[in-house]
């Protein structure tokens, strides 16, 4: 791959996502290809569960146009650096779902039954949270490296995320 080629699927599929055109943005990724978020530790394997995360993290907010802050390419590896910038929506109801699945069990044993009281206040803490953040103002640096294989298809994206900063409501961030 050359340096133009790894940067220019890069931005295709980012361009895809602004116009949520999901087909459009999946088709720059291989079907068995893995997502890590490195500061949460969470990873996306496949096709389906990546969809499903870009599709409920940019639904998650009306946002603004990128900052990009830096990017290169050397052969199929890439590095991509911008400023993320928007109002939380409802949809970040969704996000967290995507991003937090809870274990289901059907029966808990006795000896879990303060771990399912103790996820049920957290959940219910997390909705709490999520109620007041929706209208606020975010702005968050992120970074990824993401790697394309032989077919040109990215196969492989890690991705760092900053400290979090919001505002109420339409204010600007510090």
């Amino acid at each position: 791959m050359s340096t133009q080629d790894t940067l220019a699927r890069w931005h295709a599929q980012m361009e895809a996502g602004e116009r949520r055109d999901w087909d459009a943005v999946m088709a720059h990724f291989d079907p068995d290809c893995e997502w890590w978020l490195v500061t949460s530790g969470k990873r996306f394997r496949g096709a389906l569960e990546i969809r499903l995360f870009l599709e409920s993290g940019l639904g998650a907010a009306d946002r603004d146009k990128p900052e990009i802050r830096g990017e290169f390419a050397s052969g199929d590896w890439g590095l991509f650096e911008y400023t993320s910038r928007g109002i939380i929506n409802k949809g970040v109801n969704r996000f967290s779902a995507v991003t937090n699945p809870k274990a289901v069990r059907r029966s808990p044993s006795a000896t879990d039954v303060s771990r399912v009281v103790r996820s049920l206040v957290m959940g219910f803490v997390m909705r709490l949270a999520r109620i007041f953040l929706i209208g606020r103002r975010f702005e968050i640096p992120v970074c990824f490296i993401y790697h394309l294989n032989e077919r040109g298809l990215i196969d492989r994206v890690n991705e760092y995320v900053g400290k979090k900063s919001f505002a109420r409501g339409g204010q600007s961030t510090p």
